[in-house]
């Protein structure tokens, strides 16, 4: 099967003056084979940026957490001395369950972390976490408007049923939206809309037969078929033009400058399709960028380009090590309680300085 990987823009001769509408539909092709381009291309970036980012941070975060585990359990053996003013137990108990609910937040199967936790803690981690299941669960049922019954025992049950509603949400939005479709595409000539879908059933049946897989005696060849095939049932189901054109091309070789056969209500709404698949191709993109600047909590204007990247992965690991460092740094202060004496003492010191700071 031909290696095709794109639809190739012909040009009619100069003496064939396009219509307005003919000359949209090449621009469009080539506005989505574009975007097509920068998806892949964005997509394979993020993938590498991923794997480096795992193989810097990931030994990092393992070391980071070790340390405060470490921190948590010098915390507990000081307390354990027994030697310390209420004030003081107080805060170093703060420290140490704060401490041990983030490591518990990563991981809560870490029975020696969460043992700490309860005997310093006014409240087991347990019961903590089923405090806040209510909580969240009553402000989800708020937002959904919906009772989420007994059957929700964990933040991902929860969020399982907020994904399942969202997607229940956006199936009435696309619902809603078609029927606008639906009315608009009227607008387009009492066969126009479907003619158009003549057209695409025309094209899909082409290739469905070119394709039939049971009819490819090569296994490799066969195993291509079948997954074109796939992809242009997907195609067809949502009536994505640009896919079936492009899979038209790869197969059969047909010049996907169809435009001056086409009548004039086919022409409309094939423009129609082709713009909403640019506007959801460019949205895809924006929506790649969005997670990436989600998942690392950047600025929503970071840029998230290939040296870009880079920088957020050194980034990423100096915080790290940074952060590192200032854990071993406060075990080698808990190892004397007479040094971490002096730490709490400045720690009220610089509290109440920010406090003094904060009131002028």
């Amino acid at each position: 099967m031909a290696a095709r990987t794109s639809i190739q823009i012909s040009r009619r001769p100069k003496t064939e003056k396009s219509t307005p509408q003919q000359e949209r539909f090449q621009y469009l092709l080539a506005q989505l084979e574009k975007v097509k381009r920068e998806r892949a291309a964005l997509e394979k970036a993020l993938q590498e940026f991923r794997r480096k980012e795992a193989e810097v941070s990931g030994p990092l975060r393992a070391s980071l957490r070790a340390a405060l585990r470490e921190t948590v359990f010098s915390i507990d053996r000081l307390l354990a001395e027994g030697r310390w003013t209420r004030t003081d137990r107080r805060e170093l108990e703060g420290v140490l369950v704060e401490t041990a609910r983030m490591l518990l937040e990563r991981d809560p199967s870490d029975e020696a972390i969460k043992d700490a936790f309860d005997r310093h803690s006014a409240t087991s981690f347990d019961d903590d976490k089923r405090e806040e299941l209510e909580r969240l669960k009553a402000e989800a049922e708020e937002l959904m408007g919906a009772d989420l019954q007994d059957d929700v025992h964990s933040e991902e049950d929860l969020t399982q049923r907020m994904y399942e509603h969202l997607r229940q949400q956006q199936r009435r939005d696309e619902e809603e939206a078609a029927e606008k479709k639906s009315g608009s595409s009227k607008k387009l000539g009492a066969g126009g809309a479907e003619a158009a879908k003549k057209s695409l059933r025309e094209i899909y049946r082409k290739l469905a037969s070119a394709l039939h897989p049971d009819r490819e005696p090569d296994p490799k060849r066969r195993a291509e078929k079948t997954e074109l095939m796939q992809t242009i049932n997907r195609a067809y189901a949502k009536d994505d033009l640009f896919t079936l054109l492009e899979a038209q091309q790869r197969l059969l070789q047909i010049d996907a400058d169809q435009s001056a056969r086409l009548s004039k209500e086919r022409l409309l709404h094939y423009n129609k399709l082709l713009a909403e698949q640019l506007t959801a191709a460019r949205k895809a993109i924006s929506d790649l960028e969005l997670g990436l600047r989600i998942d690392y909590g950047l600025d929503e204007m970071a840029d998230v380009t290939g040296p870009a990247l880079m920088q957020i992965i050194r980034r990423i690991g100096k915080g790290l090590r940074q952060e590192v460092a200032r854990q071993k740094e406060f075990q080698a202060t808990l190892t004397s309680a007479a040094a971490t004496k002096r730490w709490l003492k400045a720690r009220r010191r610089l509290e109440r300085d920010w406090f003094e700071d904060t009131d002028e």
